[in-house]
């Protein structure tokens, strides 16, 4: 998983397919802390009589604060999916994934640490360096094919291709000061430098679109080792 800071984590994502030959589908609600909501439909059936053609579709909408000043995260998904079997061992899949991730107030990088006097500086849990007019946009557009072909009892070979566009915005700012303890008013570290060294931190604006195309091969199964 990444943010604005280091990656913190890594997730193995495993994508929804049309796995059931009857009609069937799940609707969820939640409502949590920091006014979450999140709501997602999610609903397959068969397309032929055998149900050897099979579609599903899942569509949700999350809005959500936070314990830091300001944040808001709003999130758009959905995905469409057609799985056909082409024999008992053989599975092509066609699809596409849409996400649209709006952040409002998103922090970049962390609190100043120091106060001037070269004290511990010390924050509420929600205090956050973020202005209102900070933003974290993205848009992005999937369509991928999946082909599967199932061997020797407890093996498969996968193959994929897959087209994204991604379009993103931002606007945000970065800190770099430390604190007068006495008035809370930010110092810039590097004014002894000279004229025009007493900043107290940047803005930065990235815009842009990006495509990436990507193919993959690969073979998993399970085998025993004497």
């Amino acid at each position: 998983m990444t943010g604005t800071g280091n990656p913190s984590a890594s997730i193995n994502m495993v994508r929804k397919h049309a796995t059931s030959r009857e009609f069937k589908g799940d609707l969820s609600a939640e409502y949590g802390s920091w006014d979450k909501q999140r709501y997602v439909a999610d609903l397959q059936s068969p397309l032929t009589e055998r149900g050897n053609v099979r579609a599903r579709v899942v569509a949700g909408y999350q809005d959500n604060d936070s314990w830091l000043d300001r944040y808001n995260n709003k999130k758009t998904f959905f995905s469409g999916i057609i799985d056909a079997d082409l024999s008992d061992s053989t599975t092509l899949a066609a699809g596409y994934e849409y996400q649209r991730i709006d952040t409002n107030s998103p922090t970049w990088a962390g609190l100043p640490r120091w106060n001037s006097d070269g004290s511990v500086r010390h924050y509420d849990r929600s205090h956050s360096t973020a202005p209102d007019w900070a933003y974290n946009d993205k848009e992005i557009n999937k369509f991928f094919v999946t082909l599967t072909q199932r061997f020797a009892e407890n093996w498969q070979a996968t193959l994929n291709a897959t087209h994204t566009n991604t379009k993103f915005d931002s606007q945000m700012m970065y800190l770099d000061a430390v604190v007068n303890k006495e008035t809370g008013q930010l110092v810039g570290p590097y004014g002894n430098y000279g004229p025009g060294y007493d900043y107290v931190g940047w803005t930065g604006w990235n815009t842009g679109e990006r495509k990436v195309d990507s193919l993959d091969l690969f073979t998993d199964g399970k085998y025993e080792l004497l």
